[in-house]
């Protein structure tokens, strides 16, 4: 199956990589997306972890967790290591371990998901990934925590995005 990530390292390199400072919701939508378009075009999982339909959508429950101590605010350190992000020599230092830590594919593909969704804001990421013939419609029932969304209904769902794009 391949390598995946440790979520808060995927997260994490969304967090060191945006140009603009992410709030929680923006972070957790976009590894969720990111996950989403690994699954359909190199055909595995992005992260090690089951996606799980939440109230608010779809959620990895380690990067909610790691992250919600922020509340709607910017986060401003990586969440695994607390390297502040303004810290210069840390965020190189974080680079580096990313350019040794992550594929080269899974970095185009989070570097890809920022660049197209990192200028929405995490209600407008809900409503994208939240909304009618999404996964998360197909799994969420209210009230059930832990619902998981299988990654087979992921990957087709953002197949079906990649091939509207495309026609």
């Amino acid at each position: 199956m391949g390598l995946t990530l440790c979520p808060i390292l995927a997260a994490d390199y969304l967090l060191a990589c945006s140009v603009t400072p992410l709030t929680p919701l923006q972070v957790i939508k976009m590894v969720y997306i990111a996950h989403g378009y690994t699954l359909a075009l190199l055909d595995k999982p992005l992260v090690g972890e089951a996606v799980e339909a939440w109230r608010y959508g779809p959620v990895v429950p380690s990067v909610y967790h790691s992250a919600k101590k922020y509340g709607g605010r910017e986060i401003d350190e990586l969440l695994y290591a607390g390297t502040r992000l303004d810290d210069a020599e840390g965020m190189l230092a974080a680079k580096r371990f990313f350019d040794d830590q992550i594929p080269s594919q899974q970095k185009a593909i989070l570097d890809g998901v920022l660049e197209a969704y990192g200028k929405f804001t995490g209600v407008e990421l809900i409503r994208m990934t939240h909304g009618g013939g999404t996964p998360w419609t197909q799994c969420y029932r209210p009230g059930v925590m832990g619902q998981q969304i299988p990654d087979s209904v992921i990957k087709s769902h953002y197949k079906e995005l990649i091939n509207n794009r495309n026609t």
